[in-house]
């Protein structure tokens, strides 16, 4: 059994359950490695008994990696004496600046999640993994996004690699399987844990989440971040994000319109925010009203503001996640996703879920298809008027939905 006071000692595993340890993923992966080796692969690293440099590949999208960021306080209690480096994108570094420190955080963005949206360079991934062995050389790699992409990275490393089927054929390129079956109906922040702890404690995978969500430490506090943005102290604030990482998950721009209208109509300071290249849809949203920024230019003060206003709007997306982890009330739009699998944890989130019959308990999308819209008109027929009313739950001071659309010439949805 693996030693849990503190100092995991690899080499004193007994639960070690290993399917590629098997005869025929033995074979399959010596074929395997023989034009790897023609190619300039270095070795398949050794197992460590005790790992002196651990990579975590974690270069997903925002939702993504902030639940890998939760593993890190554990793997530290694990590993102390152990280098933590972490794999990463440019927002890794308002995620991560209190946990990782900044010499052992690699941005990149060659690693991709999916190659639907993101360009794939074989050569820029094989060039990536070459620096990082060369200037880390980690002795044990768990990989968290465990696609195609990233499994040829770690066999590049040469490192001792944990990743989980869900890289396909390309598992065979991992050192360690960990089977993410069981977990094919749980909440994705399931799946970082899932591939980490069966390999360092021998433990079954568990398809419960966390009671406590770890939230991002921000780098302004509210004096900070207020006086940074020009917002009265007294000043009553709200975040909306309209962007998502596909357009089927994302509500209509023309309702977000309307809802940053409805806030400031109410005193309220209201920030469109999202990524820089989301800059065109926030300034959609926002439509030069009073009242209404654009947020897009700095994540540590979208975060920062995160904390301290008075609730966020969004789609399915990253940013809510971290929000809803601080405990800000969060109100997330689910058109074309199932929240089963992605909803925002935290103690004041409120869902609002599409009444499309295309979905069930095991759908993770509509139709099952990413990027499609639905055919049937139910998938995006959330109204404003449930999403008022869900905002005046938390603050009884606005104006009465119903009444304030038909004011503006809006049809309320009752």
């Amino acid at each position: 059994m693996f030693q849990t006071s503190g100092k995991a000692d690899l080499a004193l595993r007994r639960n070690h359950v290993n399917p590629l340890d098997s005869f025929s993923s033995r074979c399959l992966r010596f074929f395997c490695d023989l034009p790897l080796y023609l190619l300039g692969f270095p070795r398949r690293g050794k197992e460590p008994s005790r790992p002196k440099r651990i990579l975590l590949v974690a270069a997903a999208y925002l939702g993504d990696t902030f639940w890998m960021l939760q593993m890190i306080p554990w793997l530290r209690t694990m590993f102390p004496d152990a280098e933590l480096h972490l794999m990463g994108r440019s927002f890794s570094r308002t995620l991560f600046h209190s946990l990782v420190p900044d010499e052992f955080l690699h941005i990149t963005s060659v690693l991709v999640s999916d190659r639907q949206r993101e360009k794939v360079s074989i050569r820029a991934i094989l060039a990536e993994a070459d620096n990082i062995r060369r200037t880390v050389n980690p002795d044990l790699v768990f990989d968290l996004m465990s696609n195609r992409y990233t499994a040829l990275f770690c066999r590049r490393i040469g490192a001792y690699s944990v990743g989980a089927s869900i890289a396909g054929h390309f598992t065979v390129l991992f050192s360690f399987l960990v089977d993410l079956k069981p977990l094919s109906r749980a909440h994705l922040i399931c799946r970082p844990r899932a591939i980490i702890r069966p390999y360092v404690t021998g433990e079954g995978i568990s398809d419960v989440p966390p009671a406590d969500i770890l939230p991002v430490v921000p780098k302004f506090s509210r004096e900070e971040i207020f006086n940074r943005l020009g917002i009265p102290s007294d000043a009553k604030t709200a975040l909306i994000f309209p962007g998502a990482g596909w357009k089927a998950k994302c509500w209509k721009p023309e309702r977000y319109r309307t809802l940053a209208r409805y806030l400031a109509d109410n005193a309220f300071r209201v920030f469109v925010a999202g990524s820089l290249e989301e800059k065109g849809l926030c300034e959609l949203v926002a439509d030069h009203m009073p009242n209404v920024s654009i947020l897009t230019d700095n994540f540590d003060e979208t975060v920062s503001l995160m904390q301290h206003c008075a609730f966020c709007v969004g789609n399915d997306s990253g940013p809510l996640h971290p929000a809803a982890a601080f405990g800000t009330p969060c109100v997330v739009l689910f058109c074309q996703t199932g929240p089963r699998f992605s909803a925002p944890l935290g103690r004041n989130v409120t869902i609002l879920h599409s009444s499309c019959p295309c979905y069930s308990d095991d759908t993770k999308y509509c139709m099952n298809k990413v990027r499609l819209t639905c055919s049937r008109p139910e998938w995006m027929n959330i109204s404003c008027e449930q999403v008022f009313q869900a905002l005046r739950n938390y603050d009884a001071t606005l104006a009465d939905p119903v009444q304030w659309l038909r004011e503006h010439g809006e049809t309320p949805a009752s």
